[in-house]
Parts: structure tokens; sequence; C-alpha cells
């Protein structure tokens, strides 16, 4: 158990100073003119990897053969493969590529795996680390079977298409047979409609795992699932903001920034379903969640509703 836990909290540790090492070096990067706002959302958004390795290292440390733990740390791990900075410091592709630059753009292809398939398969398994029964057993399966397609048609592809993380060239693959239009078509057609079906169903597993759950397991799920909701709540209100770019620079950066402690608020729900900590106070959380936001609403709409009043008023004097 000693072993393990050095494990758990060597590897937080590492994610620990590799977040922290981009943040030393955003700061020697930062514009002048950036407002405080702007450095608070930046800097709460870097906790979000932190926040995810704590948790998986206390897990880990106390419930070594629970999967979710395990699941929490990969994240963090796609900051290792973090090319990207690199793959832009090339403007133009040189003439002679160098194997650091190839090895760059495959695993550019490929990294976001670590990102989105765990937040896929927590809900499956959460919170024991397994399915809810044995006939869920083949979406782990299919959701494995989907990660090793995934990484053989960015492995075997005959050209890496740098156009979508900024850079406006592309570079042959020295191994690649599969040609890129084929894999950017029907391949990646019927592989985005597997990863489509694969969240539906893994949401859904939750939702059957709470029917036949007992008493302690349903409030572990209700952890999971608040802050679930309340991630989608920030993160719709904050999407439109971002997407259309309205020009309500202050309002999308509350948002913003809320969205980003809802990201904070994922993996400590799970840390504290999973170790039963303060298990039955969600009760009394979404209680007053749901009284202070309606009174946060309420008191908006009578604000906004002032505001346009008055404006009214003062037009027609």
């Amino acid at each position: 158990m000693k072993k393990t836990a050095i494990i758990a909290w060597g590897l937080a540790l590492l994610i620990i100073v590799i977040v922290f090492a981009q943040v030393f070096q955003s700061i020697l990067n930062l514009s002048p003119d950036q407002d405080v706002l702007t450095q608070v959302n930046a800097f709460v958004f870097f906790l979000v990897l932190p926040s995810f390795a704590v948790v998986a290292a206390l897990i880990v440390s106390r419930q070594p053969r629970n999967v979710i733990g395990w699941l929490l740390y990969l994240p963090g791990f796609a900051l290792l493969i973090n090319v990207e900075p690199y793959i832009r410091s090339f403007a133009v592709l040189p003439p002679n590529p160098p194997l650091r630059l190839v090895l760059s753009a495959w695993a550019q292809g490929w990294g976001w795996l670590l990102v989105i398939f765990p937040l896929f398969f927590i809900p499956l398994l959460f919170p024991t680390g397994r399915p809810p029964s044995p006939r869920w057993r083949w979406l782990v399966y299919f959701g494995i079977g989907l990660c090793v397609v995934f990484f053989f048609l960015v492995t075997f592809q005959n050209t890496f298409n740098m156009a979508d993380f900024g850079a406006n060239w592309s570079l042959p693959n020295p191994i690649g047979f599969i040609p890129l239009d084929e894999y950017q078509g029907i391949f990646f057609i019927l592989w985005g409609a597997g990863l489509f079906s694969m969240a539906v169903l893994c949401v859904a597993s939750l939702f059957v795992r709470y029917r036949s759950a007992s008493l302690v397991e349903r409030e572990q799920i209700k952890w999971l699932l608040y802050a679930c909701v309340m991630f989608a709540v920030f993160y719709s209100a904050a999407f439109p903001f971002n997407v259309v770019q309205w020009n309500v620079t202050n309002i999308s950066r509350f948002f913003n920034l809320y969205w980003a402690i809802s990201m904070i608020g994922i993996p400590v729900s799970i840390g504290i379903a999973v170790l039963r900590y303060r298990l039955w106070d969600i009760d009394v959380l979404i209680r007053r969640t749901l009284i202070y936001g309606a009174l946060t609403l309420t008191l908006a709409l009578v604000f906004l509703g002032a505001v346009t009043l008055l404006q009214t008023v003062f037009a027609a004097v």
C-alpha cells in the first residue's frame, strides 16, 4: 500500500509541476494590457488538471483497485505530449523536417483521446470502478476499440494536416498509407458516430445504475450528477459568448470563470463520492443551490428590468 501511495502522489506531483511550469511560462509572456479578471480566469483554468491529479492520488492511494482513480490521471498525462507550441514555432514546413516535428505532429493527432475517453468511462464505471452489470462490459471494450482504431488511423495517415493547430502547412507521414481524404471522410464519420453512441450509452448506464443502486451508491451518484449539471449550466451560459463573440466582455469573462470553477467541481465531487467524505451533504447542497440560484436569477431579471425601464424613462424625458 505504501508503494502504491508513493506512485500515486508521485504521478500527481509530476502533473502539478508540469502545470505550474506552464503557468510560469504564461506569466513571462503576459501582456501588460490584460486585466485582472482575464488573469484570474487563466489561473483557475490552470488549476483544473492539478485538481484531477490530486483527487486521483487520494483515490489510488486508498483504493488502488478502483479504476476511477487511474482514469483521473489521464487528462493530466495529456500535458506530457503538449506539442502544440513547438508545432506553432514553424511558420513554414522546413525542407528536411526533423524527427521531433514528425513525432509531434503524430502525437498531436491522438493526444486528445487522453482527455475525452476518461470523461466517457467515468460515468460507466462510477463509483465502484466496474460497469453496472456484466451486460454493460461490452461498452468498455467498444470504447477501447474506438481508441485503437483512431490511434491506427492517425499513425498511418499519409499526411499530418496541421491547419487545425494554427500551422499553415501539412507534413508527409513517412510510414503513412491511408489517404488523408479517406481518413477525414467515411472513416472519421463512422468513428464519430461510434463516439457519439458511446457517450450517450455511458451516461445512460449511470441512470440505469441509479435505479438499482443501494442508498449509499445513490448518494454517490448524486454528487457526480450535481457536478455535471453545474458544469453543463455554466458551459451553456459561456458558449454563446465564446462562439458568437458577443461584445459583452465582462459578462463572458465571469461566465468563463464560473465554467472553470465548475470543471474543478467534477473531480472534487468524484473524490467526495468515492471516498464517502460528507456524502450525505449533497441533498443540502442541491437544495441551497436551487434556492440561491433562483434568487440570483430573480435579482438579475429585476436589475435588467429596472435598467431597461430607466433607460426608457430618461430617453422620453
